[in-house]
């Protein structure tokens, strides 16, 4: 994990996503907030308050979530905030860990 978030080894994503999908159930991701390693560090949130989307809209708050978008993942239904979101943050971050990958990429 540290050689993948220090940009040292790649995160194996597809394996990283479907050992998670695998490993939890459909009714259950995190009352408020998770964090699984399983080949790659996967976050789960919940119950973001309104204000974490100001003054812009974050990609995991209110606006994301009503703008969630469905895909199949390892034959299992997943919600993922929208690509513009993960890339405006990203930008405005500096960062460019979150646009290597991305379901919809």
């Amino acid at each position: 994990m540290l050689r993948q978030h220090a940009g040292l080894e790649p995160v194996p994503w597809q394996l990283a996503l479907c050992r998670f999908a695998d490993a939890v159930d459909d009714d259950w991701i995190a009352r408020w907030f998770c964090r699984a390693f399983l080949d790659g560090r996967v976050e789960c949130v919940a119950g973001i308050p309104e204000w974490v989307d100001t003054p812009e809209p974050s990609d995991f708050g209110p606006t994301a979530w009503s703008r969630r978008e469905r895909l199949e993942w390892c034959g299992i239904d997943v919600a993922v905030p929208p690509l513009d979101l993960h890339l405006a943050v990203a930008r405005r971050r500096g960062s460019t860990m979150r646009r290597r990958w991305h379901p919809r990429q």
